[in-house]
């Protein structure tokens, strides 16, 4: 395991940080019908040199999200970490870990384990947007295949 800011012998700084998603609750009124498909399982963010990559783009990019809804009027769509991302004892904390948004309603945000983040909004019908992740990179972390769970909570108010 190489030592933060510093190079393996191979000359290469190989670290892989695997993000595993967990398409969460769906938690629905009597009246209505939410459904809510993900584009993606997992996210892989590859290996590259922090001093020339600061950020990395999980290799999923984009997340197609898709909400359906019956009569409801409306729903919001919120994300949590179960935990920081972990490897072994070490770890990378959850909001290193940002998404940005397209869609109307879709918003971008910080990945959190306290706090629901705020995802998207919207009313009747289908709403399709996309949600593209970034690792902050850093020579502080160590080597390794970290994961963590996030939940997708869609509710109706």
């Amino acid at each position: 395991m190489a030592r933060p800011g510093v190079l393996p012998a191979c000359g290469t700084f190989a670290r892989w940080i695997i993000l595993v998603l967990c398409l969460g609750q769906c938690e629905t009124g009597t009246a209505a019908t939410l459904t809510l498909t993900l584009s993606a399982s997992t996210l892989t963010f590859p290996s590259a040199t922090p001093s020339t990559t600061p950020s990395i783009a999980a290799t999923q990019n984009p997340v197609t999200v898709t909400v359906k809804a019956g009569a409801t009027a409306t729903w919001t769509l919120t994300m949590l970490a179960s935990s920081n991302l972990t490897s072994g004892a070490n770890q990378i904390a959850a909001s290193k870990i940002t998404w940005t948004a397209t869609g109307t309603g879709f918003s971008s945000g910080t990945l959190s384990t306290t706090t629901q983040t705020a995802v998207a909004t919207g009313g009747k019908g289908t709403d399709k947007g996309t949600l593209s992740f970034f690792l902050a990179n850093s020579w502080t972390e160590f080597d390794g295949t970290y994961a963590t769970s996030i939940t997708y909570t869609l509710i109706q108010p």
